[in-house]
């Protein structure tokens, strides 16, 4: 993990005296934005505990496809819970309490009251309106940990995954970002969460709680567009995203959501695997069954497929850099291997 945060400034720009900032917060850098967020805000409740432990007791695996003309691109494969927080808290006996507020002004007045109370704020927000990411495309599933403001520059301070420190950015950047309704979480805007205290249950009832829940997540999701029945659905359909308009930035975009964006690499299964080794300290038959060595074969199988993915997208694309080999077979057969290990590994944890 990262070292205790320190204030990211310029040589000749002093700390404003007006910030307000949350008492003894303290940010370590992370792999993924949520866990990353919920670590922090755990740590600073008194409950220290590794990203990897908050990721695995939030039963962050899943498996979403979803399909829209809507989205860019028009096909998306996730593969984090998106009740990762919430669960987080509930394994351990806490509430993460979410808040929704249409209007802007008063989402911030419910943030600002919570900062004023010396307590941080997980926010949902749109990646690409926060300036230091340098991106431009809209990710509307982004957490946060807000945990201070400054009224008279206008500024607002943040804590998020990998950056050093804290990042100061506009009031009106972080209003945009609230308050987008691009994918995937569209139409849900403003939305913030806050952790009630309480009295948490022990690690290993927590930690055997979280995997119950995991694989009942994967295997018993009815949505359509959730769990091992839409990976089955994204394998039988992943070779006709050839014939897509956006077919190249669909395939590209699959590669870097498995493998890039805060995932840890194996569409976050390696940073599952990581919660496994450490579960198993406290669950000593989670090191007998071998759970971790499982996740491992799982993570790389989806390393794997992400590869061909983006072989994939140059293929279509046809440019200079186009494999000399077809890899619409590999690809085939490395979505179909992945739905195995998945169905596997969660079939061993349900029986466990």
């Amino acid at each position: 993990m990262g070292a205790p945060y320190s204030l990211r400034r310029s040589e000749s720009r002093e700390i404003p005296m007006s910030d307000r900032i949350v008492k003894d917060f303290e940010h370590h850098t992370g792999i993924h934005c949520g866990s990353t967020a919920m670590a922090d805000i755990l740590r600073h409740a008194g409950i220290e505990l590794s990203e990897a432990m908050v990721f695995g007791l939030g039963s962050g695996l899943g498996v979403y496809y979803l399909k829209s003309e809507h989205m860019s691109p028009s096909r998306q494969i996730m593969g984090r819970h998106f009740r990762l927080e919430e669960n987080c808290a509930e394994a351990l006996g806490l509430e993460l309490r979410p808040h929704f507020e249409g209007d802007n002004e008063a989402a911030w007045a419910g943030v600002k009251a919570a900062l004023d109370e010396d307590r941080p704020v997980l926010v949902q927000c749109d990646l690409c309106e926060l300036p230091y990411w340098g991106s431009t495309t809209p990710f509307n599933g982004h957490k946060i940990a807000v945990v201070g403001y400054n009224d008279a520059t206008g500024e607002v301070l943040v804590a998020d995954t990998h950056f050093e420190g804290l990042q100061r950015i506009s009031a009106d950047a972080l209003e945009r970002a609230r308050a987008s309704n691009a994918p995937p979480s569209m139409g849900n805007q403003n939305v913030w969460w806050t952790l009630e205290p309480g009295d948490t249950r022990p690690l290993d009832e927590a930690v055997e709680l979280a995997l119950e829940r995991n694989a009942a997540q994967m295997e018993e999701d009815s949505s359509g567009f959730g769990g091992l029945a839409a990976l089955e659905q994204f394998a039988a359909e992943i070779v006709s995203w050839r014939e897509l308009d956006d077919a190249a930035w669909a395939y590209r975009f699959a590669f870097q959501c498995i493998e890039k964006r805060g995932t840890g690499g194996g569409n976050f299964r390696y940073l599952y695997r990581d919660f496994l080794n450490e579960a198993g300290e406290h669950v000593p038959s989670i090191l007998q069954a071998q759970l971790a060595v499982s996740m491992t074969r799982t993570a790389s199988s989806w390393s794997t497929l992400a590869r061909y993915l983006e072989a994939m997208s140059r293929w279509v694309e046809g440019g200079d850099d186009k494999p000399e080999e077809d890899p619409t077979h590999h690809l085939e057969s490395m979505a179909e291997a992945v739905l195995q290990f998945e169905s596997t590994f969660w079939d061993r944890v349900s029986g466990f």
